[in-house]
């Protein structure tokens, strides 16, 4: 006779593996049943949530090395700045929901951050 346990172990596997699938991505949010996800432009987070409770816009200046040159001066490194547009966006789902912390740069969303209690 087959002991039970592996076929029992087997299902628990399968359960988890399934239970996996439907809790969303550490850096990810719902509005309503739509998942937004860094790497979605505003557009789509826009589409999906609405117009944020508050919104700041602020440009930033970074160091981007780009190569130069063609035949023997190919790949010497000249350092530039460059303007970066940086938006957050606060979403305030009421006071039994943690408000979400949206950063985009260029349009797009990099990071997701959990806020005390909404209002």
């Amino acid at each position: 006779m087959a002991h039970p346990f592996p076929a029992a172990l087997s299902r628990f596997v399968a359960v988890m593996a399934l239970g996996s699938l439907l809790v969303a991505p550490a850096k990810a949010m719902y509005c309503g049943t739509s998942l937004v996800l860094e790497g979605q432009t505003q557009y789509q987070v826009a589409t999906n949530c609405g117009d944020p409770a508050w919104r700041q816009t602020n440009i930033i200046y970074r160091s981007l090395a780009i190569g130069t040159g063609v035949g023997p001066q190919a790949g010497v490194l000249q350092q530039t700045i460059v303007p970066v547009m940086v938006e957050e966006w606060i979403y305030d789902f009421g006071p039994t929901q943690l408000m979400q912390s949206l950063t985009f740069e260029s349009g797009r969303l990099i990071q997701l951050r959990s806020l005390g209690y909404g209002h």
